[in-house]
């Protein structure tokens, strides 16, 4: 091959590279580029919704949503009352006094009132050994129910919600307490620990946070169930209604 050749062929590769270099450097640039442009316009509105956020008067950030969680200046608050009946549950070792009951446990499911229900007795004497927590259960409810619980939202992701959970473990303690009443023709207190379990799940009424609010529905569907299987089977006095 003849040196003209040689050299004509060192172009051609040359060239062949030139054009696969401009193709990868296309191929990098213009998705970064596109990437840049859509942070930009991203960044953009986003600053525009906090702006109109803030304007609104909503809080944007952990600390302005921790000076939002708060109750209505004419609300009873009952936070403390609340913690403190978890905080006796928790330490009454329920879990493991309770698992052959229903609800708390593995016991069988409960029949409606007038039905025969071979653990009535059982759950009654076992809410006996609990009487301290329900009464604060109770009488946090008569004073309303309401709360702001100590929580801090700046924590973002990783704010605990450890009495959501509390909260919840109470309900269905509550539940126990409704049903024994019921099968003991006690509508009054049944009436009253549904009240009670209601306005346990409305303490989370004003908590900013999804897990909460889930839960608060959760503890709901307890009672609307409780008293779908009572009402029919109680004489309700127009108070208790």
């Amino acid at each position: 091959m003849s040196e003209h050749d040689e050299r004509q062929r060192g172009k051609g590769k040359l060239g062949v590279l030139m054009v696969l270099g401009g193709l990868a450097l296309i191929l990098i640039v213009i998705p970064v580029l596109s990437l840049l442009v859509w942070t930009m316009q991203s960044s953009r509105r986003a600053n525009a919704e906090i702006a109109a956020l803030r304007a609104s008067g909503a809080p944007v950030n952990g600390g302005e949503l921790n000076a939002f969680y708060a109750l209505p200046a004419n609300e009873t608050d009952c936070s403390a009352l609340w913690l403190e009946a978890f905080r006796q549950l928790e330490q009454s070792g329920y879990q493991t006094t309770a698992q052959d009951l229903p609800i708390l446990g593995s016991g069988a499911e409960i029949p409606p009132p007038g039905d025969e229900w071979p653990q009535k007795e059982a759950a009654a004497q076992w809410l006996a050994t609990v009487a301290e927590p329900l009464q604060r259960l109770h009488r946090a409810a008569d004073q309303g129910g309401k709360a702001r619980y100590p929580i801090d939202l700046s924590a973002g992701i990783a704010t605990l919600l450890t009495h959501a959970q509390q909260a919840r473990d109470a309900a269905r303690l509550l539940a126990l307490e409704a049903s024994v009443q019921a099968h003991q023709g006690d509508a009054s207190a049944a009436a009253r620990a549904i009240r009670t379990g209601l306005r346990l799940g409305g303490s989370l009424e004003h908590e900013p946070v999804l897990i909460s609010q889930l839960v608060r529905f959760a503890i709901d569907g307890i009672f609307y169930d409780q008293i779908k299987r009572d009402v029919g089977r109680l004489e309700f006095s127009d108070d208790d209604l």
